[in-house]
């Protein structure tokens, strides 16, 4: 794992280790975008309507996973790079138990607040029951929607990031196969979605637990050590990627509500098919992003200025090149 992260990187080799990463992002986009195609097609556009209506809630999941995933693996990683490996591995299992603790207690307030919720979110009394179906399945798999979001960063600093990949590719395939299997021949409905999307979830949930869990890899498990100080530095270096998340989320909200008053159910599902879009488009930035990130604070760790210099000007590079 540290050979992994702190060879000497040019363009192409840089490139080549964030590349899982971004195809990554850019499937997971995808198969979000065939669920909702599946959901229209064969429930409704009112179901569709419904999983935009509830989004808002399921991304505050998301935010915090990735501000504790990319927050922490800033900090892993420069332990890592310092040769402190103990240390890493203290805060690697720490950081995940906080997240999963956090999402059983957001999991619990959906379930207890079930029908405010929807409602704060725009559901009309066409979408509520379907807004209330789907958020309720999926809320008892919040935790694994955490373990997801930790691990597909966290894969990355155990220098694994082709293992991410494989598990997002089986977690897409599976979604979608269950979507169809759920909902057209077993005629679940929404509920039959949201299952699928769990189902989709359990996949690099449970993998990454099967990995991480595996003391012949060189970041795994331990006894965690209480650290208040680890917790708030991750909570600090993911704060700018949590916001940019939680943003979204209060722009779909706000677009929902707009919608809802103006255009009805309908202006919400075809404000779904936009906003599908845009994630597909951010997902390559966001790929490089989480793939480049640990190599960055590995070297930081090693105080290697020379390569976090040549890191930095391959990066404006992509990102100049990408944006033509």
């Amino acid at each position: 794992m540290n050979h992994s992260l702190g060879r000497e990187f040019n363009f192409r080799s840089l490139l080549s280790f964030a590349f899982p990463t971004m195809i990554m992002m850019i499937f997971t986009s995808m198969y979000t975008i065939v669920d909702g195609l599946i959901v229209s097609r064969f429930i409704g556009t009112d179901a569709l309507s419904a999983i935009n209506i509830v989004f808002p809630a399921i991304i505050i999941t998301i935010a915090i996973g990735v501000m504790l995933g990319t927050g922490g693996s800033a900090i892993i990683a420069r332990k890592l790079g310092e040769n402190k490996i103990q240390e890493a591995k203290e805060a690697f299992t720490l950081i995940v138990l906080v997240g999963v603790v956090i999402s059983i207690i957001i999991g619990m307030i959906f379930i207890l607040f079930l029908e405010p919720i929807c409602q704060l979110l725009g559901a009309s009394d066409l979408l509520l029951e379907h807004c209330k179906q789907y958020l309720y399945t999926l809320s008892f798999f919040i935790p694994a929607l955490m373990l997801q979001m930790l691990f597909e960063i966290f894969f990355i600093t155990a220098g694994k990031p082709k293992l991410g990949l494989i598990l997002i590719v089986f977690a897409g395939i599976t979604n979608g196969v269950l979507d169809y299997v759920f909902i057209v021949s077993m005629n679940m409905g929404i509920t039959g979605a949201a299952l699928a999307t769990a189902i989709g979830c359990l996949i690099p949930s449970i993998g990454g637990l099967i990995y991480f869990f595996n003391h012949k890899n060189s970041l795994h498990f331990v006894r965690p050590s209480l650290k208040k100080n680890v917790i708030w530095a991750s909570c600090l270096n993911g704060s700018s990627e949590m916001v940019t998340n939680l943003s979204a989320g209060i722009i779909t909200w706000i677009f929902n509500l707009l919608m809802m008053k103006h255009l009805g159910e309908n202006g919400v599902a075809a404000m779904t098919i936009v906003l599908y879009t845009q994630f597909l488009m951010t997902a390559l930035f966001m790929g490089f992003s989480m793939g480049v990130a640990p190599v960055f604070s590995y070297n930081y760790g090693r105080q290697h200025h020379v390569q976090l210099k040549r890191l930095f000007q391959i990066c404006i590079r992509f990102i100049g090149g990408a944006r033509f």
